[in-house]
């Protein structure tokens, strides 16, 4: 995973460029899966850094298969209208809950929010403003440097944790256009071929 410094960082950016008045409220949506959980842990322990940036961390019970993802979904949309008001965006974090199609659409139409981050790029395709992922070489390698220890008999102690330094940016400017937050010229640059409306 990359870490959580990196994303806040990319994100305080774009409303850093932006002069927002004051910090945005982002929800930090995720289900109770322990990668997703240990992700938001990270990033609400970061967010005194960020004077742009206000998490609040909104959670669903973890559900295994496509009926979990359902219910998962309908849960944070829920959970999302006790925020009404309050909240300019959210922010989807890794785990399960990101990969249900459609998302971001049924969260847009349940609660008129969209993502602000993204921790995939198809959900910068469907509105996400800002989305970073790691490069899927970068964690070819990592998986193949921890695979080498494992076959050397290494203690899972000896095992580095290691952090992504290779990352994809994508963007897309229809959101930046409806939200008000005009993307760098310099974040352009590094989405390349991920730009989207």
């Amino acid at each position: 995973m990359l870490d959580a410094k990196v994303k806040l960082d990319m994100l305080d950016g774009i409303l850093r460029a932006s002069n927002v008045p004051e910090p945005l409220t982002i929800a930090l949506v995720h289900s109770t899966y322990p990668s997703s959980t240990n992700a938001v842990n990270h990033l609400m322990a970061l967010e005194d850094d960020y004077e742009n940036i206000n998490l609040v961390a909104v959670s669903t019970p973890f559900i295994e298969g496509r009926d979990g993802l359902l219910e998962m979904a309908s849960d944070i949309a829920t959970s999302l209208h006790e925020y009404e008001g309050t909240l300019d965006g959210y922010w989807l974090s890794s785990g399960p809950l990101v990969e249900l199609d459609g998302l971001v659409e049924k969260l847009f139409e349940e609660n008129q929010l969209l993502p602000l981050f993204a921790e995939n790029i198809e959900a910068v395709k469907e509105g996400a403003l800002i989305g970073v992922v790691s490069e899927p070489e970068s964690i070819g390698k990592s998986a193949a440097q921890k695979a080498k220890l494992i076959l050397e008999r290494k203690s899972a102690r000896d095992i580095p944790v290691t952090k992504m330094d290779a990352y994809t940016v994508a963007v897309n400017v229809s959101t930046a256009i409806k939200l008000q937050l005009p993307i760098p010229s310099n974040y352009l640059k590094l989405s390349k071929n991920h730009i989207y409306q």
